[in-house]
């Protein structure tokens, strides 16, 4: 069954639903002025009990359970229309490592906004970005913290990778050409 087709099977439960309201002889629905979230939070509980009382006693497919279902997504549309539904945030936060898939090369979000994703030397609109790059997970120590959103744990790799490019851009003739760099290395590291 296609996404349009589940919205075709909830758009008629609510047309029911808002139809039934209008009936005298089915007191137990409600209008959605009188539609209270309680009222909702109870009514999908009924309707969830009974789906799962229908899945336990039956075998499969299980449409009386289904038809359950239905009705509880139709409550939950319900209630958005009288309360609204906060939309999902993109779950991309700064700081986060992801992997471009077409070149294997690993990028840190530098910022996101409304606009998309910005890296370092990019912004990737969003509907590109979730195509093109995919989350790199970066192991986190257990007693990692951040401190006013900034990070305060690395990786060896990443430790590794900021001291060896440190090293390489030293200028010659350092005062102490062995621990310049790295002391240039761990503070660019504490600014991230």
């Amino acid at each position: 069954m296609s996404r349009d087709d589940v919205y075709a099977a909830l758009d008629s439960e609510r047309a029911y639903q808002d139809r039934s309201a209008l009936d005298p002889s089915r007191p137990d629905m409600v209008g959605l002025e009188r539609f209270s979230l309680g009222d909702g939070l109870s009514a999908i509980e009924h309707n969830l009990h009974l789906a799962r009382e229908r899945w336990y006693r039956g075998s499969g497919p299980h449409q009386e359970a289904l038809e359950y279902l239905r009705k509880v997504a139709a409550i939950v549309v319900q209630l958005g229309e009288k309360y609204g539904l906060p939309s999902r945030p993109w779950d991309v936060r700064v700081g986060q490592w992801y992997e471009r898939r077409s070149d294997k090369q690993r990028y840190q979000v530098e910022t996101v906004t409304a606009t998309g994703v910005y890296f370092l030397d990019r912004v990737v609109p969003f509907d590109r970005f979730f195509l093109d790059y995919r989350l790199v997970e970066v192991p986190r120590p257990p007693d990692a913290k951040e401190v006013e959103g900034r990070r305060i744990w690395f990786t060896v790799a990443e430790v590794e990778h900021e001291i060896i490019s440190a090293i390489e851009q030293a200028p010659t003739g350092s005062q102490d050409p062995v621990w310049d760099p790295v002391y240039a290395a761990l503070e660019k590291l504490r600014k991230l």
